[in-house]
């Protein structure tokens, strides 16, 4: 897609790579009118380049899917640039950005806002990975650019972000999903890696006339320090093992962690950075949390640790 396609109807876009550069909008004017619904699947890949914009705002949020490649095909998934269903009266629409691979790159932008409530903004699975409709990725990531909000702007609770891999998760960017300005909660957020989490990014989901809303981190072992342990370029993705590119694995472990370990590492100054905008679970729901540092938690939100087997 290089022009601009607009119709108030559902638009499926079907292929086996589909690269959209221009703009693409499925807006209703009306809480009556269809709900606008955009499709764009791939049997391989999908790319929304930067420039681009997909849109299905209306009275109430419309749905939009990218999916590059099925349940049982890799494919990859790469947007840096615009989609939205935003809701003006109603709440925020629904988003998902699917594929084997997902990355969200550059100044990327995703929006499920809305007037009564946030939306829902699925990258690379839906929460935990536990929907069996929804296709799970291999790897995610997203980059410092990047914006995320499923925001309620006037009253209701924030909206629902999942950014979820199977296997790694490196994400560097920002979430909103706030309360409404005059009532409502925060949402939900959640962005892990199964098996390994990289976590250098941004979650607010503060509510001004409601409780604060809740983040989850829940990879398989992790380890928290006071060290720096984003272990890849938040801008480029490129892990500080070795390899290249967004989606490149170190040689040792074949994942986009350092060479040295598979465990996830948080430290300190990122736990409060984020307790300052969000509650927040760091869970380990199949292995261990080692505190390996001690550190102070100062910023003002509750943390809760889980694991399977222990908190050391």
């Amino acid at each position: 897609v290089t022009g601009v396609q607009t119709c108030a109807l559902p638009i499926w876009i079907f292929g086996a790579t589909v690269r959209n550069a221009g703009t693409v909008s499925a807006n209703a004017a009306s809480v009556d009118a269809m709900t606008g619904k955009i499709v764009f699947r791939a049997s391989k890949d999908v790319r929304l380049d930067s420039g681009s914009v997909v849109t299905a705002n209306g009275a109430a949020g419309g749905d939009i899917t990218f999916q590059a490649g099925d349940k049982n095909a890799g494919g990859t998934l790469i947007a840096s640039g615009v989609t939205e269903a935003n809701g003006a009266d109603g709440k925020g629409g629904s988003v998902q950005l699917l594929g084997d691979n997902v990355g969200l790159v550059g100044n990327a932008q995703v929006s499920a806002n809305g007037k009564s409530g946030g939306g829902s903004v699925l990258i690379g699975g839906d929460f935990q990975g536990a929907n069996p409709e929804i296709q799970n990725a291999n790897r995610v990531f997203v980059g410092s650019g990047v914006g995320i909000t499923a925001d309620a702007l006037e009253s209701g609770d924030g909206g629902k972000v999942v950014v979820w891999a199977d296997g790694d998760t490196r994400f560097g960017g920002s979430i909103s999903a706030k309360g409404g300005a005059q009532a409502g909660d925060g949402g939900v957020v959640e962005t892990s890696g199964k098996r390994v989490l990289a976590f250098g990014g941004k979650v607010d989901t503060r509510a001004p006339a409601g409780r604060t809303g809740h983040l989850l981190l829940d990879p398989d072992d992790i380890e928290i320090q006071n060290s720096v342990a984003t272990d890849f370029d938040t801008t480029t993705g490129t892990p500080t093992a070795t390899g290249d590119g967004i989606f490149a694995s170190d040689t040792a472990s074949n994942v986009l962690t350092n060479a040295d370990s598979v465990s996830s590492k948080l430290n300190w100054t990122t736990i409060n950075s984020i307790l300052g905008t969000t509650g927040a679970t760091v869970q380990s729901s199949t292995g261990s949390i080692t505190i390996s540092e001690a550190g102070n938690i100062t910023g003002g939100n509750t943390l809760t640790l889980s694991a399977n087997n222990a908190v050391i």
